[in-house]
Order: structure tokens, then C-alpha cells, then sequence
């Protein structure tokens, strides 16, 4: 069975959510290869349609979308991170951080320990997943893209568009959806409920 590593960049996405802290990641490509301590503002990842995008650009357009995913008084979404993976290993190295600092937007209450995740088929026939904790969502049924709402719709649009950076582990595009599945976490379930 082939080994999917991270990278080569991964953007790591820290947010609180009622005083516990999460990171959301995703694998991208570079535009034109980063050093370590090139400013976030500085670093060119590559879009899906070739062009460069400045990290800190896409990173404000990416929490735009997630943001309705965290309550508006219970959750923040802190700082990003770009690491860059050696080839074929876990091994990383840091490049460059950047502030976010904003609120959630959704007015519904946090659903604690539970989980949204996306789910793609990549160019290369894997499954990405893209995956959020402690979101505002009851645990439910998988979901088609028509069940969705508006604001889950959006976000899937997104990442299929060839404006988005986000790759799967087998380092290619996501290119349809397949469910979105809300859940509970049992990793941050027994974190919160049986310390």
C-alpha cells in the first residue's frame, strides 16, 4: 500500500474553540520554492490553474469560508503556519507564520467534539479529506451536495475551483466531492468529557 506524505507545503490553520486548540491542515505546492523565514506575505503557492497566489491572500480567502463553520463568541481562528516537507518523509521545516485573529461568524452554539469532514476523489483516484473539530454542526447522516447548506456548498465550490491551492496527500487535485460527513470526534470527545 503507498504511503501519502504531507507536503511539499502544508499550511496549518490554529484556532480555539471554548479554550481548547485545533489545527487544520492542507498540502499545497509552491509557486516558487520557499526558505525558512521568508515573511507568510512572501511566500507564492500555486493555484490550481498555474499562477501564483501570495500565502497570506489565500489564507484570508480560505478562513472567509470556514469561519461559518465556528460560533461567533466561542471560537477563534489565531494563526497559520506554512511548513515545507522533505520529500518522501514526514520531516518538516518551519517557514513563516501569520496573525489572523478573528471570531467565528455562525450565531448557532458550538457542538463540542464534533467534526466536519469534507470529503474529495483526487485527480489520482485517492480521497482527500478535509477535516474540522469542534464546529457548530450536530452529528448526522453523510451528506450529497445538495443537502448541504449554502455556506458547506460554498466551501466545497472553492476547493474545486482552479483558483484553490489545497492538494491531497497523493499530491494532486481534488477534482469532485464525494459526502461531507458531520460526526463526533472521539479523540476530542475524551479530551473534553473523561479527562
Amino acid at each position: 500500500m503507498a504511503i501519502n506524505y504531507p507536503g511539499p507545503l502544508e499550511v496549518r490553520i490554529y484556532y480555539t474553540v471554548s479554550g481548547q486548540q485545533h489545527v487544520h491542515r492542507f498540502s499545497c505546492f509552491w509557486n516558487v520554492e520557499p526558505s525558512p523565514g521568508t515573511l507568510f506575505s512572501g511566500v507564492a503557492l500555486e493555484q490550481h490553474n498555474g499562477s501564483p497566489v501570495y500565502a497570506d491572500v489565500y489564507v484570508d480567502a480560505y478562513v472567509a469560508f470556514i469561519r461559518d463553520f465556528y460560533n461567533d463568541t466561542d471560537a477563534s481562528i489565531d494563526y497559520a503556519e506554512i511548513w515545507k516537507y522533505e520529500s518522501g518523509t514526514f520531516n518538516a521545516q518551519f517557514i513563516s507564520t501569520y496573525d489572523i485573529g478573528l471570531a467565528g461568524l455562525a450565531v448557532t452554539g458550538t457542538q463540542l467534539a464534533s467534526e466536519l469532514i469534507f470529503t474529495f476523489r483526487t485527480q489520482e483516484g485517492g480521497v482527500g479529506k478535509l477535516a474540522f473539530e469542534d464546529v457548530v454542526y450536530y452529528p448526522g447522516p453523510s451528506l450529497a451536495y445538495p443537502a448541504m447548506s449554502s455556506q458547506q456548498t460554498d466551501f466545497v465550490d472553492h476547493i474545486l475551483s482552479v483558483n484553490a491551492v489545497v492538494i491531497g496527500r497523493d499530491t494532486s487535485r481534488m477534482l469532485g466531492f464525494i459526502r461531507m460527513h458531520p460526526g463526533q470526534n472521539e479523540r476530542n470527545f475524551k479530551k473534553r468529557f473523561r479527562p
